[in-house]
């Protein structure tokens, strides 16, 4: 199938047992979806499992997928509600996360030029995994919020549809996310004169 195929009409396709149409539409959202339950849950294995689980529920509901909305967020939104019930289940069996194998893009933090200096590549390195450490540390609810806003580049109405809240709950969780993420950063620097 054409990458220039409308969401809406592969959803269409796939509504008519189209397995090319699906397969298209897993292609071009796998990695968003990936990527969200990823940076929800840090361990690459449960979000493979949870990739696909996303694209059956989300197949098993496209009859409810409105197409006069992009489909991205729809996607989204499975992702998170879906990776969040999986961490809340995780938690009630007591099990632990698994610590993040975040990839290079997800926190924006690419590693540094093969020209750079060997320690300013290990600085990097370093603070790095101090922002995935700080990140995993947050509350559900804001390490959600910071995912899909910084790392999928949603808007705030987007993240209120997606996580069921108003665009102002969002914002003043956003605010609240970022004055965790920078309090624990600070105190991670602190303890490491």
């Amino acid at each position: 199938m054409s990458e220039q195929v409308s969401d809406a009409a592969l959803a269409a396709a796939c509504r008519r047992g189209d397995g090319r149409a699906l397969g298209a539409l897993i292609e071009r959202y796998k990695s968003d979806v990936f990527g969200t339950a990823l940076r929800l849950c840090h361990n690459r294995e449960t979000a493979l499992e949870l990739t696909n689980t996303i694209f059956f529920k989300a197949y098993q509901n496209l009859h409810r997928y409105d197409a006069e909305r992009p489909l991205r967020p729809w996607l989204l939104r499975i992702a998170t509600n879906e990776t969040l019930n999986w961490l809340r289940s995780q938690r009630r069996e007591r099990e632990h996360v698994a610590e993040a194998e975040t990839s290079e893009t997800a926190l924006d933090l690419a590693p540094a030029s093969p020209d750079a200096e060997p320690e300013t590549t290990a600085l990097r390195l370093e603070r790095r995994d101090e922002v995935r450490a700080a990140l995993a540390g947050l509350p559900e609810r804001y390490r959600a919020v910071l995912t899909l806003r910084f790392f999928d580049d949603l808007s705030y109405a987007e993240i209120a549809e997606i996580t069921g809240q108003d665009a102002n709950t969002v914002g003043v969780q956003l605010l609240r996310a970022r004055a965790l993420l920078r309090d624990a950063l600070s105190h991670g620097a602190a303890a490491h004169p």
